[in-house]
């Protein structure tokens, strides 16, 4: 089988220009006074939506793959691994900040001899709201480049892309949706909780994967567990799905007996980097609202 690509066509010429108007990748990065690196693309990502282009980041050849908006300057310096980035470059480079994300990758200790460090946090505490944490995350690294206002506007215009998303996906008010991630054909990454979860209910669908979850918010389990889910559900497939899965899967039996496969449910949507910040909320809002507003 194959899974139907994102499409607009459901939606109201007037819901889609608004999404259009509410993304995060046309606004234009600006050099800021304060040159600042970033070691993974969370952060990356969350500076670049602040309107700063960092100097230098993490595993730059694989962000458009993963992370796609907002788009990475060509001018960005790669660190190599976000596991393992370059420190002689960096000691090169001579950043003013170099911004960290709590829990992932490096341990922020590493650059305190080279640079003043900017931790960010992504895993919300219990019980707390991760687009509430995504927030406050954003306007702290605001006021550290001296850029308040720019985490105003990020905020605004999240909202706006929640408000047109609703609206485009007002007739499947309430509807069950999965989103999840392929990366071999036995097992799927399922993300049930935090900022995924969140911004389903904001755009009106809701969550129809209720299992356990770790501290990144996703479950992963066997493709069969599938089966389990409430009746009329959407799968939303983010990309990139690698191709030796697809042509398995497409072989697969028990995939193709999944009721969400055999009923033309399952809708393989562009990439949006689940543990990101606000503006992947957003993407993800758009391409959700494009891709089963169609539905």
């Amino acid at each position: 089988m194959t899974f139907p690509k994102t499409g607009t066509g459901a939606l109201s010429r007037r819901a889609f220009l608004a999404l259009g108007a509410a993304g995060l990748a046309v606004r234009p990065a600006f050099a800021a006074d304060m040159r600042v690196a970033c070691v993974e693309w969370t952060a990356a990502a969350t500076l670049l939506s602040l309107g700063v282009a960092p100097v230098a980041a993490g595993d730059v050849p694989d962000y458009p793959t993963w992370v796609v908006e907002p788009a990475m300057p060509r001018s960005v310096i790669d660190l190599g691994s976000r596991f393992q980035p370059n420190l002689e470059l960096l000691v090169e480079i001579a950043p003013d900040l170099v911004v960290v994300t709590e829990g992932y990758g490096v341990d922020a200790g590493t650059f305190a001899s080279l640079a003043p460090v900017h931790t960010l946090k992504t895993i919300p505490a219990d019980g707390e709201s991760a687009l509430a944490n995504a927030a406050a995350e954003a306007r702290r690294l605001a006021e550290r480049i001296d850029r308040p206002e720019a985490a105003l506007r990020l905020e605004a215009e999240t909202q706006a892309a929640f408000d047109a998303a609703r609206a485009g996906l007002a007739p499947l008010a309430g509807a069950p949706v999965c989103v999840a991630s392929l990366f071999e054909e036995r097992s799927i990454r399922i993300y049930a909780s935090g900022l995924v979860d969140e911004v389903l209910d904001r755009i009106g669908l809701l969550n129809a994967w209720d299992g356990e979850t770790g501290g990144w918010g996703f479950s992963y389990v066997g493709i069969e567990r599938l089966a389990t889910l409430p009746e009329n559900t959407r799968l939303a497939l983010l990309d990139p799905l690698p191709d030796p899965v697809r042509l398995r899967l497409e072989a697969s039996s028990l995939w193709a007996n999944l009721p969400v496969v055999r009923e033309g449910r399952v809708f393989q949507v562009p990439p949006v980097w689940p543990f990101g910040g606000l503006d992947a909320a957003g993407r993800l809002a758009r391409i959700l609202a494009q891709a089963l507003g169609t539905s």
